[in-house]
């Protein structure tokens, strides 16, 4: 009965991931209705250039560099322009002629000429600007869905500011694309303009070296077609870069919809019940050595936590840690063979006792997509839910935390290296669906899409001393791009002390706990908190996306409607005062035009009475809805010539380093343990 029970989770599961696998069709960006203020152009030999209608100013000039590169020769390649008022839109349509399955290579933007010296964001982890000097800066690459919250990329120099997207369903097409900055040397260095960055999606590996090779490839079977968009937009710099993502945020939401949970913003707090710095021949699980409860039990420890008072505490290290294996799977059965396991489950004095005092109780569930069974995690194998004994393990630990009392389970290393997300999301939602009083918590970072139906977390204490104190806590603004792309989010920032007295000579104080736990809260994050000591008041995370995001482009966290009068230049140029924005005093006019997407699973906007028809246009579908007609924006496609990669990737140099047939897909890897990302 049991085996049944498990079988029906799963299929309630992928069932609530079919609307995000069904649809393929990747819908053309609706156009625009401002006056344009860039005119983007596509040449007789494919070059893709962009220049500001006012002087004619270059901001993207191809310099030599081939739309695409390292493509198969029976890869059919077409490309139209979508021109945009502020840029333009590349739909590519790639076919293979061949008889047998090929790879896909390097989409190139070309050269955008923002100067010698910019800055661009980095949406790994913790969002950063970050600025960067052509003379000494040699490339950064990141891979979407693994590193990069979305495949987007932001870059501001004096006078422009461009954002470039791409537009392509990740969980029917199942590969990842790296993104990747670059300023070229030779031939592209100079000319009209000045130094420039080369700006390129790959979507396939260039050969077997490491630094050229993804994960996951976009393969192409026999005869199968598949189409991608990019999208460009420029305005000038210094107002709202956000405004150039907008044609990202109207695909993402048609495809992944609105937030799938009740955000809870309070704060928490972080206990390491054991951990690897505490291990020794006396103390082989690495015991907290102030409670030792394989020694003295557990009614110590759980006092302390009790005595604490928090709103919320999340436990680390709850089953001890192995030598090879720091952040076990088996994070709560294990407990059933420790000594005092009859006291930890008392329901007046043990761990089920929290909620009675108010207080919240979560366990980190360390690899939880490495399936082990052996708490020493050597045999470990990558979470595949088709395989019934990684279901059973999985589900052991969690009945035994719901046992425990735990309704929030942070779900560690949940890494599409190590399990991808189009398996990931079907099993979040059967783990979602089979205990619903769970709140479930992504770490590290995961992706827009997984962000739309879990809270995710970022890493925000810097890994080495930093220069001050409070230079040790890496938040010190909002998500920009979750609050543009899913308003109504729950992110968490785990922030903490456990080497403040190494770096700065004493513990950290009360104060400034409390000083860093309202600096993550009025960011947007819920902090959570590693200190052992009472927590010196309780705070939450502010709705940040309120704020954040220009009024103009913002969305109701429910609602599927996008609003905005459609151009970026359009609504730089409404823009009267430089900074009116930061200083709270916007003054821009309602948005005159609406951008619409579709519906897609989920909740669907009210005002839509019936579903568009597959591979219809988003507009098309509202106006249908209404009663009325819209127009279908149509493309000419030309067939592109493929040009062979000639030189590898460079390795990183420099700042910034690195931290730390539409419905076919390429046949599914071999099942094997993938490579150990600790």
């Amino acid at each position: 009965m049991r085996r049944w029970v498990t079988l029906l989770f799963i299929l309630l599961g992928a069932l609530a991931a079919r609307a995000q696998t069904a649809r393929v069709h990747v819908p053309l960006p609706a156009k625009e209705n401002a006056s344009p203020g860039v005119k983007a152009t596509l040449g007789e030999n494919d070059e893709f250039d962009l220049r500001d209608l006012r002087g004619n100013a270059p901001i993207v000039l191809s310099r030599g560099t081939p739309l695409l590169e390292s493509f198969d020769p029976a890869i059919k390649a077409e490309v139209a322009l979508q021109e945009q008022p502020a840029g333009g839109d590349l739909i590519f349509r790639f076919t293979n002629t061949a008889s047998v399955p090929k790879r896909l290579g390097l989409i190139n933007l070309g050269i955008a000429t923002l100067g010698r010296k910019i800055s661009y964001w980095d949406f790994r982890d913790v969002p950063r600007k970050r600025a960067v000097d052509a003379q000494s800066f040699a490339a950064q690459w990141a891979d979407y869905p693994d590193e990069l919250y979305s495949p987007v990329f932001v870059l501001e120099g004096d006078k422009y500011t461009l954002g470039v997207s791409l537009l392509y369903p990740v969980m029917s097409y199942k590969h990842d694309v790296r993104l990747s900055i670059s300023s070229p040397g030779g031939k592209q260095v100079s000319g009209e303009g000045g130094r420039g960055w080369l700006a390129r999606f790959q979507l396939g590996s260039l050969g077997d070296a490491a630094a050229n090779s993804l994960v996951h490839d976009a393969v192409l079977r026999p005869g199968e077609t598949r189409t991608y968009i990019v999208c460009v937009r420029a305005m000038q710099s210094g107002q709202g870069w956000q405004r150039t993502l907008v044609p990202y945020r109207n695909f993402f939401r048609e495809f992944y919809g609105v937030v799938k949970y009740k955000r809870r913003p309070e704060a928490m707090q972080g206990f390491e019940a054991a951990a690897e710095s505490w291990m020794e021949p006396a103390n082989p699980r690495g015991w907290n050595p102030a409670f030792r409860p394989d020694e003295r039990g557990w009614s110590g420890l759980v006092k302390h936590l009790r005595d604490a008072r928090a709103g919320g505490m999340i436990l680390r290290g709850q089953t001890g840690v192995a030598p090879s294996n720091p952040a076990p799977f088996q994070m709560a059965t294990p407990w059933a063979k420790q000594a005092g396991y009859a006291e930890l489950l008392d329901r007046t004095q043990g761990l089920p006792s929290f909620p009675a005092l108010g207080t919240e109780l979560g366990l980190w569930w360390g690899r939880s997509c490495q399936v082990s069974q052996t708490f020493e995690g050597v045999d470990w194998e990558a979470l595949e839910p088709s395989y019934t004994d990684h279901v059973q393990a999985s589900l052991a630990e969690m009945d035994a935390a719901v046992r425990a009392g735990a309704t929030t389970i942070i779900l560690g290393d949940f890494r599409h290296a190590v399990t991808p997300i189009w398996t990931q999301y079907p099993w979040l939602r059967t783990l979602q669906n089979r205990y619903p009083k769970v709140r479930f918590v992504l770490e590290p970072s995961a992706c827009d899409i997984l962000h739309v139906v879990a809270p995710t977390m970022v890493r925000a204490t810097l890994d080495q001393k930093a220069t001050s104190p409070e230079a040790q806590l890496l938040v010190d603004s909002p998500n920009y791009l979750a609050d543009l792309l899913v308003p109504g989010h729950e992110t968490w920032a785990s922030h903490s002390y456990s080497r403040y007295a190494d770096y700065f000579g004493a513990p950290a104080e009360a104060d400034m706990v409390a000083r860093d736990s309202s600096r993550i809260a009025d960011a947007g994050y819920v902090p959570l908190i590693w200190w052992d000591c009472a927590m010196p008041g309780r705070v939450a995370a502010s709705e940040s996306w309120s704020t954040s995001v220009p009024s103009d482009v913002k969305l109701d966290p429910r609602s599927r409607l996008a609003q905005t009068n459609g151009s970026a230049w359009d609504l730089f140029k409404s823009v009267s005062t430089p900074g009116s924005r930061d200083k709270g005093k916007d003054k821009r006019k309602k948005p005159s035009g609406t951008v619409i997407v579709r519906p897609g699973s989920g909740e669907e906007d009210a005002r839509v009475s019936k579903p568009p028809s597959e591979g219809e246009d988003a507009a098309k579908a509202i106006q249908r809805a209404k009663g009325q007609d819209a127009p279908t924006p149509t493309v000419k496609f030309k067939v592109v010539p493929n040009q062979k990669h000639e030189e590898p990737q460079p390795e990183p140099q420099g700042e910034p380093q690195p931290d730390s047939g539409d419905d076919q897909t390429a046949p599914p890897a071999e099942n094997k343990p993938a490579k150990d990302p600790q």
